[in-house]
C-alpha cells in the first residue's frame, strides 16, 4: 500500500474541525480488525460435536424401546387370540405368543418370557423382556399384558 493511500485513510478517520465523526470505528488499512466479544468463538461447534452424538444415541435407543414394546404388545395380543378360542388353552396362547416373537422380534427383544392363564371366563397373556441396548449399561424392561373374555356357549334364558 502506498504512503499516499495510508495518509488519506488516516485523515478520513481523524475527526477534525468541521469534519463529522465516522459512522464506524476506523482501522488502519491492511490490518484485520480484532474480534470483539467474549472470546468463545468456535465453542458452539465443540459443544455440538459432544452433544449431537449423545442426542442421536438417545433417539435411537428410544426408537428401539418403542419398537420392542410394540412387538411385545403384538405378541401378547396374538397369544390372547389363540388362548381365548373355545378350543384354546393357556398353553396354545403361550405357544402362539412365543412363535410370534421368534418370527418377528429377532434380537430386538432380549430374554423374552411369555406366560398365559385361562379361567372359564377370561384369558390373559403376559410378555416380558428387555429392549436391545445401544447405550451401554442401560437396561430397559418391556412388559405387556393382554386380557379378554373366553369364547363360550351361553344358553339363552327366557
Amino acid at each position: 500500500m502506498s504512503t499516499a493511500t495510508r495518509q488519506l485513510a488516516a485523515r478520513r478517520c481523524r475527526p477534525g474541525a468541521g469534519r463529522p465523526q465516522p459512522a464506524r470505528p476506523c482501522r488502519r488499512p491492511g490490518t484485520r480488525q480484532a474480534a470483539t466479544g467474549s472470546g468463545d468463538h468456535g465453542s458452539v461447534s465443540a459443544e455440538t460435536a459432544v452433544v449431537l452424538p449423545a442426542l442421536i444415541l438417545l433417539i435411537v435407543q428410544t426408537a428401539l424401546y418403542a419398537h420392542a414394546r410394540n412387538l411385545s404388545q403384538s405378541a401378547a395380543q396374538e397369544g390372547l387370540r389363540a388362548a381365548r378360542l373355545r378350543a384354546g388353552s393357556a398353553a396354545t396362547g403361550q405357544t402362539a405368543a412365543t412363535s410370534f416373537l421368534a418370527a418377528t422380534a429377532g434380537t430386538l427383544l432380549t430374554s423374552p418370557t411369555v406366560s398365559a392363564a385361562r379361567s372359564p371366563t377370561t384369558a390373559t397373556v403376559t410378555v416380558d423382556g428387555h429392549a436391545a441396548a445401544v447405550v451401554p449399561f442401560l437396561t430397559l424392561t418391556v412388559h405387556s399384558t393382554a386380557a379378554g373374555p373366553v369364547e363360550r356357549f351361553v344358553p339363552a334364558t327366557g
